[in-house]
């Protein structure tokens, strides 16, 4: 059932963003056109050329993702760990390249989320870095690379069973428990990790980092569409979707039963 949970939202994701969207717009009106269905057929590749064209103007993605990164909060206080006496930092991971490249060059949006962790874990002694991630994914890479980093292996702990960001919470919840931890994920990730950690009985401490929007975007970027402002655009949706998913699936097996992760 989870698998089939997580497929089945996979498609529906890549089918709602708005490359996706686009194209099944546009070939529909396209088909209609063909068909001599002018109106109709018109009117649809109208919607998908606006469509994509909102989506790819900059001031889309940006609006997006500042809701998410605002919610996030700030960079986390090392003191606050530290009078929490946390044990735990854990890092979520993303998706792996599968080759031989050397760590950092086999992620994607992983360096700041590592980076961030090692601060953290170096101001709180005596805590263990969880690295997590699906199986092989990031969670290998930055094992190798804490250990180049000098961070003995026996404090590092590796998750690399779960398939998304619930399964994740599910997983972890076995080891924390009910003690505050340190959780380190992207800004914009960071309001769906939490829903998803506190709703496995958790007790999560935001360490948000990789925020996207403190950076200074150029002026032309907000105004001109491009291929950037559609993948921020997507970013921020599959928060969203996310969000909605969990949401549906809540519903379905109902608040008082418990649900797959």
């Amino acid at each position: 059932m989870d698998s089939t949970l997580y497929i089945v939202k996979k498609i529906l994701t890549a089918v709602a963003y708005p490359s996706g969207a686009c194209l099944l717009l546009l070939s529909a009106g396209l088909i209609l056109l063909v068909k001599h269905r002018k109106r109709v057929g018109t009117l649809l590749v109208m919607a998908a050329t606006m469509m994509l064209l909102i989506f790819s103007m900059g001031w889309s993605g940006y609006a997006l993702l500042k809701a998410l990164e605002t919610d996030a909060g700030p960079y986390a206080d090392p003191s606050r760990l530290k009078q929490a006496v946390i044990k735990y930092i854990v890092v979520l991971g993303g998706t792996g390249i599968y080759d031989d490249l050397f760590p950092p060059d086999s992620w994607e949006s992983v360096n700041p989320r590592f980076l961030e962790a090692v601060r953290l874990w170096r101001a709180v002694p005596g805590a263990m870095l969880m690295m997590s991630g699906g199986p092989g994914s990031s969670a290998n890479s930055m094992e190798g690379l804490a250990v180049r980093f000098g961070i003995p292996k026996e404090a590092m702990i590796l998750e690399t069973s779960a398939m998304d960001t619930a399964s994740e919470a599910h997983s972890i919840s076995k080891l924390v428990s009910k003690e505050p931890f340190a959780l380190v994920t992207s800004a914009f990730h960071m309001p769906r990790a939490l829903q998803q950690f506190r709703a496995a009985g958790t007790n999560p401490i935001p360490c948000p980092c990789d925020y996207r929007t403190t950076r200074e975007w150029p002026m032309y970027q907000f105004l001109v569409p491009s291929g950037a402002g559609l993948y921020y655009s997507e970013v921020a949706l599959k928060e969203y979707y996310g969000r909605l998913f969990y949401w549906v699936k809540e519903q379905i097996y109902g608040q008082g039963r418990p649900s797959p992760p």
